[in-house]
């Protein structure tokens, strides 16, 4: 069995955090998850070295706020969130990381209240499908 620890444990990582890499490698970590806030402030190839010279497995998770947030009314928006998604797998295939995970689908704790009749559809599609 591998663990993994994710750098949103500490802090957002940037081209002054690169000692998380050791630091999760000593503290008996198999696995760095990369969570992907800011790209613009990270030396992608050299946490690609880092997390190599550690001996690391890497998986990259994204930060979905309200300005990535595909599920919007807001083209916009989606659009940007469609460009970081494509990003983030980018830099997935660039580190080696098999995955690429996070809250995808939606902003980060958005909440969506449906009315009544939205709620009555669903409940008539769910019984046709059984």
């Amino acid at each position: 069995m591998k663990f993994g620890v994710s750098t949103f444990l500490w802090k957002s990582l940037t081209f002054h955090s690169f000692d998380l890499v050791s630091k999760i490698k000593g503290m008996g970590f198999d696995i760095i998850e990369v969570a992907v806030e800011q790209q613009e402030l990270i030396d992608w190839d050299r946490l690609k070295e880092l997390i190599k010279e550690n001996g690391l497995q890497v998986t990259v998770s994204g930060a979905f706020g309200a300005e990535r947030d595909i599920s919007s009314n807001d083209s916009r928006i989606r659009a940007q969130g469609v460009k970081y998604i494509t990003d983030c797998i980018k830099i997935a295939g660039n580190l080696g990381s098999p995955i690429f995970g996070g809250p995808i689908y939606s902003a980060v704790g958005k909440t969506r209240f449906i009315t009544e009749e939205q709620k009555k559809r669903k409940k008539l599609v769910r019984r046709k499908s059984r």
